[in-house]
């Protein structure tokens, strides 16, 4: 509720100064699902983060099995291979600094 009551403040400063605005939303769906592990190690490289650092974070994938509830029947476990955990307290900061790479380029 924060943000969107940060957002109808913004609205409303830039209606009451006549000034044009175009807001962009953007969803990323399944954002997390979506990271390329080999572009997640090059931002990281880009932004300089150390390589003791980057090793942890090429890490935390490796072994990651999953499984899922359908009609209240578990799967058995599949491998993920692919995107950082979700819930992961770091994977959002990881998805923001592949998106600056890619936007900067």
């Amino acid at each position: 509720m924060d943000q969107l009551s940060v957002i109808r403040q913004i609205l409303e400063q830039f209606y009451a100064h006549d000034i044009d605005l175009h807001p962009l939303f953007i969803d990323f769906k399944k954002v997390f699902d979506s990271i390329n592990q080999k572009k997640l190690l090059q931002s990281l490289a880009s932004f300089g983060i150390p390589k003791k650092i980057k090793r942890l974070v090429k890490m935390t994938p490796e072994g990651a099995q999953g499984k899922v509830i359908v009609d209240g029947k578990i799967s058995n476990p599949f491998v993920i291979s692919r995107g950082v955990r979700q819930g992961d307290g770091l994977s959002a900061t990881l998805f923001n600094l592949v998106l600056h790479l890619a936007i900067r380029f």
